[in-house]
């Protein structure tokens, strides 16, 4: 083991007992509001960008809304266009229903988990390590990612230094799966 070892141990073990303290309902609540509720929505919503932007259905009305903006031909629509309006919007149609679920699905499960019975409690402390952990485990992909797409891949000095990890953190920095996300996101055509 090395020092990152001991260090994300360390991580896991305070996201997992602040996540049993706090408990299942009072985090879910935490999701669903403020800025740890935005944070939330737009991890989730970055992970189902690509299956959502995919459908055919989406797809299609895509494929018309873009059509619409080209048969306008002015330079608003061009700008519009080029940044890849059609992508911005379901980003951010898709940010919305998010949150909305969200929200909906915190306040009924936290008005269950408030219920004053010991297993209810406990199942309640369990869970809320467990969705610690969780987010600690988000956390921890995105920054390794963010590092790959700074740093890069094998020949940086951040691999150097995750190489030889009891929890092969190298090979999570190479293939995270954070990064089949964005491989997934088209790129504009020329």
């Amino acid at each position: 083991m090395i020092l990152i070892d001991f260090i994300v141990i360390g991580a896991a073990v305070l996201f997992g007992s602040i996540g049993a303290a706090v408990g299942f309902g009072k985090v879910l609540k935490m999701f669903a509001k403020g800025i740890v509720g935005i944070i939330a929505s737009v991890l989730i919503s970055y992970l189902l960008f690509s299956l959502v932007y995919h459908l055919s259905f989406v797809q299609s009305l895509l494929v018309k809304f873009t059509e619409y903006l080209q048969a306008q031909d002015n330079g608003f629509t061009k700008f519009l266009l080029t940044i890849r309006i059609d992508m911005i919007v379901v980003g951010v149609a898709l940010f919305i229903v998010i949150r909305i679920l969200i929200r909906l699905f915190a306040s009924a499960l936290a008005a269950f988990f408030s219920a004053d019975v010991s297993l209810i409690k406990g199942f309640n402390s369990l869970l809320g390590g467990l969705l610690g952990l969780a987010f600690f485990v988000a956390i921890a992909l995105i920054a390794m990612h963010v590092l790959y797409m700074v740093y890069g891949g094998e020949d940086s000095e951040v691999y150097k230094f995750l190489c030889g990890s009891f929890f092969r953190l190298d090979e999570l920095y190479i293939h995270n799966p954070f990064a089949a996300v964005i491989e997934a996101i088209p790129t504009p055509a020329a």
